[in-house]
C-alpha cells in the first residue's frame, strides 16, 4: 500500500469515527428519557465552569468479576481508567458500553451519562427510551433517580453546590 492510499484509508476512518461519535452523541441527547438530566448538567457545568466539551466512549463492554470494561486492540480496560483519564478535560463524559449490567462508577469533577444499553443508531430506538435506559452520575449527588421528580433533584444539586461551595471559601 503506497502512502497516498494510507492517507486516503485514515481519511475514511477519521470521517467514520467523527460520523459514528456524532450519531452516538445525538442519541444520548435525542432521548426523552435524559432530557430532565439536562438541566441538571447545564447548571453543574455552569457552577464547575467546566465548558461543554464533551468525551464519548462508545465500545463493546463486559464484567469481569464486579469491573465494568471495555475492549480495545484485544485488550480489556477498565471503563473507570478511561473516566479517570478525562474527569475534568471534558464538561460530560458519555460512556456507551454494553455489559447487561455495569458496575460502579465515579467522578471528581466531570458528570458521567451512562448508557444501560448497547451502541442504539436512531433507527434502533424509538423516542419514548425507557428512561431507566440513561444513568446520570454527578460528582456531588452520584447517581441521581429518575423516578424522583427533577424540580426536587435540581434543588438538591444546588444546595450541594452552595454547600461545596460554601467549603471551599
Amino acid at each position: 500500500m503506497n502512502d497516498s492510499s494510507l492517507e486516503k484509508l485514515l481519511r475514511k476512518e477519521e470521517v467514520l469515527i467523527k460520523e459514528h461519535t456524532r450519531e452516538v452523541a445525538d442519541n444520548f441527547l435525542g432521548r426523552r428519557s435524559f432530557r430532565h438530566n439536562e438541566s441538571m448538567i447545564e447548571v453543574y457545568l455552569h457552577e464547575r465552569r467546566l465548558g461543554n466539551k464533551k468525551a464519548i466512549l462508545s465500545a463493546y463492554g463486559h464484567m469481569e468479576g464486579f469491573e465494568w470494561n471495555y475492549e480495545i486492540n484485544n485488550k480489556s480496560v477498565p471503563v473507570q481508567n478511561w473516566i479517570d483519564e478525562m474527569d475534568g478535560k471534558y464538561g460530560t463524559l458519555f460512556v456507551n458500553c454494553n455489559s447487561g449490567g455495569h458496575g460502579t462508577i465515579k467522578s471528581d469533577l466531570s458528570p458521567v451519562v451512562v448508557s444501560q444499553h448497547a451502541y442504539l443508531s436512531k433507527r434502533e430506538f424509538k423516542d419514548d427510551f425507557d428512561i431507566n435506559s440513561i444513568e446520570l452520575y454527578l460528582p456531588v449527588l452520584g447517581y441521581t433517580n429518575p423516578h424522583i421528580a427533577p424540580y426536587y433533584q435540581m434543588r438538591v444539586l444546588e444546595y450541594m453546590l452552595r454547600e461545596q461551595s460554601d467549603e471551599e471559601n
